[in-house]
């Protein structure tokens, strides 16, 4: 649960700053409706960058550690799953990731990483896993468990 502060700006477009809580800044002249509407895109616009952003510091430091090269990283809306990891070297996460706490995401990164390495779930897969995360077990339940609040079903 955020804050949210929304006041009218000087800007002519949707402002989104954010300490300690948001502060949306409209501009003058908007209808309800289209306030509505452009308060969401910009918020929605704020967190995706976020999240590619800690993501991508994430995807740097791990493929590092597991000697790994992913290609490149893009977020989606994905009603089923938290990740994957496309036969191009890709990274894909779900950009609602951005609402999990911050050992969860890495969980996310770290799980789809190691899909380099090996592309099932096989034991040497797990072990990989288990050697960034040894507490990854926890950070996996965390999404089994209450994945839904925060916008996927795992």
């Amino acid at each position: 649960m955020m804050k949210i502060r929304i006041e009218r700006g000087t800007e002519k477009t949707v402002q989104v700053r954010y300490r300690n809580g948001f502060l949306i800044e409209v501009p003058d002249g908007l209808s309800p409706t289209e306030q509505s509407s452009q308060v969401e895109a910009a918020l929605s616009a704020w967190l995706k960058a976020k999240l590619y952003e800690d993501a991508s510091a994430l995807i740097q430091q791990v493929s590092r550690q597991i000697e790994v090269k992913p290609k490149g990283l893009r977020l989606r809306e994905q009603k089923h799953l938290w990740g994957s990891c496309g036969k191009d070297g890709i990274i894909y996460l779900n950009w609602r990731l951005i609402h999990a706490p911050r050992p969860v995401l890495e969980y996310a990164v770290v799980h789809e990483l190691c899909h380099l390495r090996f592309r099932t779930h096989s034991n040497e897969f797990w072990m990989l896993v288990r050697s960034v995360l040894p507490d990854y077990e926890t950070r996996k339940r965390w999404l089994d468990e209450a994945g839904e609040l925060v916008g996927s079903r795992g």
